[in-house]
Formats: structure tokens, sequence, C-alpha cells
């Protein structure tokens, strides 16, 4: 069993990887704004945190909960907006780096970061 943390829980994508996770026995947590996802999409069994993940709060929860996998589907998603206001969407991106604990020594153990353009990496996160 792992411990997940999915960026976007409430969200489409993001929820039914939730679900996929918990069918498979893993200790799941979300983390989403809750700007497009739905509190009704997060699964029961998974602890919801309702945070951007551009706060350093973010980090300051990674840091906590010490998860083996961050799964990320946070993202802006109409495509509309992301293509006009590309300088919001690079800060989406940005500003989520800026605050993620990156220095190794201050990691929980190599965790693994999966996000929603990477289709191979959910195969290692769900083995």
């Amino acid at each position: 069993m792992s411990k997940i943390l999915v960026t976007g829980g409430a969200g489409f994508i993001g929820s039914h990887r939730v679900d996929r996770f918990i069918e498979l026995n893993h200790d799941v947590m979300v983390v989403d704004n809750l700007a497009t996802g739905r509190r009704e999409h997060i699964n029961p069994a998974a602890r919801f945190y309702e945070m951007d993940v551009r706060n350093p709060e973010f980090a300051r929860l990674i840091m906590v909960e010490r998860p083996e996998v961050i799964n990320h589907h946070a993202a802006q998603t109409m495509v509309r907006v992301s293509t006009e206001q590309l300088g919001r969407q690079i800060w989406i991106v940005l500003g989520q780096a800026e605050h993620l604990p990156w220095d190794s020594r201050r990691l929980p153990a190599d965790p693994a970061v999966h996000h929603s353009g990477h289709a191979d990496g959910h195969k290692e996160a769900m083995a």
C-alpha cells in the first residue's frame, strides 16, 4: 500500500484516479481548491485538503503527510483561458514548483511525481 497525494482530485480525471487508488487499497489524500472540481466528486475514503497548490501551505502539507506518490491533476481546465492568458497559466505551473520542497534532503524518500500529461506514469503508481 502506498501513500498517494492527488492534486486536482475533485476534478473529473483526478477523482477517477482517486477512486482507483482507493480500490487498490492505497492511502489517498486529495488536494483541490474546488475552482472547477466538485466536492461531491471526492471519495469519502480519501483525506481532503481544500487548498491551492500554489499556496505555501501545500509544501507544508507534503512535509507533514509525506506522500510516496504525488499524482498531479491540478490545472486550468479551460483551453481558451489557458491560451488567452498564457502568463496566468505559466504562473500556475511555476507557482506550484516554487513552493514544493524539492531539496532532496527535505523529501520523505524519493517520492514519485506523476501528472496527467504522462500516460505511462500511472502504471507505476498503481502497481
